[in-house]
């Protein structure tokens, strides 16, 4: 299993993540009246798109994992979880928790992904003199 690379950042820009919960219904025209819904499926694949701020050496390794590593955006791997890896933990009063080295004790999740079939491939835009933003259109996958 192909697993996000260390060297590369997980954390979106704020402004550019979208996530969107899988949709398992399925909807039904009646003759009359409101649409028929049901459940489609429990597992629904869910939508991650994000812009990650990134090094020109960044950059490179990015699109050479999308080549090359993905075999152009077909195979699946794990990655930290946008939504809460790294995220502090807190006691019932909102304090940190800290570990024996003074340390701030942090999520750790991971979420199978995918480039989505129907989505862009990564967009690489120039966004200082020195970083990029990078566009990834993902599929968190059940």
């Amino acid at each position: 299993m192909l697993t996000w690379p260390d060297s590369l950042p997980y954390h979106p820009d704020r402004e550019s993540f979208t996530y969107r919960p899988g949709d398992g219904r399925r909807a039904s025209e009646t003759d009359s009246g409101i649409d028929s819904v049901q459940r489609r499926l429990s597992g629904a694949v869910k939508s991650l798109s994000l812009t990650l701020i990134c090094s020109l050496d960044q950059v490179v390794r990015i699109e050479r994992w999308w080549k090359e590593d993905t075999k152009g955006g077909v195979r699946e791997w794990l990655m930290p979880n946008p939504l809460i890896t790294d995220v502090p933990l807190t006691d019932e009063y909102g304090n940190a928790l800290i570990n024996g080295d003074g340390n701030n004790i942090t999520t750790d999740a991971w979420v199978l992904v995918r480039f989505r079939p129907r989505g862009e491939p990564p967009a690489f835009t120039l966004y200082s003199a020195h970083e990029w933003q990078v566009t990834l259109d993902l599929e968190i996958l059940p």
